[in-house]
């Protein structure tokens, strides 16, 4: 991954924590907005940001340069792209319902919904599109019993932890590790190797 990738990747997580803080604000008053207003430097200076936050939000950013530099949103009626190339669906690979193109099963957003999460939040946590969230929502609410069945199971093996002869093996590896990294520092001398040492 290059550095491009690093801060491309960044600045979509931004965008993505913007789209979930809107999907609460709209959540609360129960309407959606039309346009959204707020002190933004970092879009204004941005273009990149910019450019994510309106392809993540479905917004034509109008920004306006004053005293106070502000941005204004207007709602677009169109769908950002690549999210209706593919009707979002739930399938199993073995690891049981997941949503498809996504390594993200329906109880990872089962476990989230039950904690009162809204749909949005979740989209905005696992970086996934209004549509995946809810075709897992449907899935749950189509397969409930099944779900509830399977998401008890899972937590009750997460308690139990893992078995003695794999805690033995960790073990073992650690203390490989430790007497490894023992026997590198017996070998440097005093102060090498670390920053600032002189």
């Amino acid at each position: 991954m290059t550095p491009a990738h690093m801060i491309r990747s960044l600045l979509e997580g931004m965008a993505n924590v913007f789209h979930a803080g809107y999907g609460l604000i709209q959540n609360a008053i129960g309407k959606p907005l039309t346009h959204l207003s707020c002190a933004v430097n970092g879009l204004r200076e941005n273009a990149i940001l910019a450019s994510c936050v309106e392809r993540r939000q479905c917004f034509v950013l109008r920004l306006r340069l004053s005293n106070r530099v502000a941005i204004i949103a207007k709602r677009r009626s169109v769908v950002p792209s690549g999210a209706n190339d593919m009707q979002a669906r739930i399938h199993d690979r073995g690891r049981g319902p997941e949503i498809e193109g996504a390594r993200i099963t329906v109880y990872d957003v089962f476990e989230y919904l039950q904690s009162g999460w809204h749909a949005t939040a979740i989209a905005g946590l696992f970086r996934l599109s209004s549509q995946q969230v809810q075709a897992a929502m449907d899935y749950i609410d189509g397969h409930r019993a099944d779900v509830e069945a399977d998401f008890q199971e899972i937590m009750a093996r997460i308690q139990k932890g893992n078995p003695p002869e794999l805690l033995e093996k960790f073990r073992a590896s650690r203390d490989r590790l430790q007497q490894k990294l023992a026997e590198i520092q017996q070998r440097e001398p005093e102060g090498a190797g670390h920053l600032g040492g002189q």
